[in-house]
């Protein structure tokens, strides 16, 4: 059987799992065996072709960020925010939410700007946030990686570090409080 091959004989010996008394005896297995029941349920046409198009949203974005990043584009922050819109998946976390909750939202709440404008503030001050944790790791490799406080900084030069993160911070509490 194609699974069975797949699952144990493909998969070298130095990388099987240890055994398990609760389940299959390979990590491998175990990973299979949890997919086709970890919440996958038919989606509707709806649901799927929301999920595709908010998945090619989000590749297309990832796209015009390397784009970006390997000209050595430095970034405003209308723009940063335009492509932090698309590369942190907001699009597709909300085909998400109908798949995963077994629930479809119509095309009129699906439109509505107070539906949106809610899901993209609470993921925008997500991503705010991670923005303010990464900052310092991230400037240290010398890789030029986009965040809201760098952006800040090219649209007020004049501005110092702290002044860009304490803006950065009160952009990301606006949108949390949407």
């Amino acid at each position: 059987m194609p699974g069975e091959f797949a699952a144990g004989e493909a998969v070298p010996d130095g990388y099987r799992g240890a055994p398990d008394e609760a389940g299959p005896r390979r990590v491998e297995q175990r990973a299979l065996a949890d997919e086709p029941t970890e919440g996958i349920r038919p989606a509707t046409d709806v649901q799927y072709d929301r999920f595709i198009d908010g998945q090619t949203r989000w590749l297309q974005d990832m796209l015009w960020e390397t784009a970006l990043r390997e000209r050595g584009e430095r970034l405003d922050v209308n723009t940063y925010l335009a492509l932090r819109l698309g590369t942190v998946g907001i699009y597709a976390t909300i085909a998400q939410f109908g798949l995963v909750g077994g629930t479809e939202i119509t095309a009129q709440e699906f439109a509505s700007p107070l539906f949106r404008a809610v899901i993209e503030s609470g993921l925008y001050a997500a991503t705010l946030g991670n923005d303010r944790y990464s900052y310092f790791k991230e400037s240290e490799g010398g890789q030029l990686k986009y965040n809201i406080f760098t952006a800040l900084m090219v649209e007020h030069p004049q501005w110092t570090e702290r002044q860009a993160m304490t803006e950065g911070i009160v952009i990301r509490d606006r949108m949390a409080q949407v």
